[in-house]
């Protein structure tokens, strides 16, 4: 069985999980930068907003990240498309670490 920094391809075994609005993707890049897997927040107001955070946290940082989406019962109205943005990002054929 793998490690956790293994599967995670982090030098630590550790998460920092998003807080809503506060990890933004300078906050986001600042932990992976660190050497811990750190997640996108991915309830952002509408899937532009999530695809802007990607696309910021992208030049700040190349360390792996995760994006955290809440599934609720009742989904927000945008959920199938924050899915979409976060699925879209998720793979990447050149690091076999990057995947959904």
């Amino acid at each position: 069985m793998s490690s956790v920094t293994e599967l995670l391809h982090t030098k630590y075994p550790l998460v920092q999980a998003p807080m809503n609005w506060a990890t933004d993707a300078r906050f986001v890049a600042a932990v992976a930068n660190a050497g811990l897997s750190e997640m996108v927040h991915g309830l952002a107001a509408h899937e532009r907003q999530l695809q802007a955070q990607l696309d910021q946290v992208r030049t700040l940082t190349d360390q792996p990240i995760g994006i955290n989406v809440v599934l609720e019962p009742d989904p927000a109205p945008h959920m199938n498309s924050m899915l979409e943005v976060a699925f879209a990002n998720g793979d990447d054929p050149d690091d076999p670490g990057c995947r959904r």
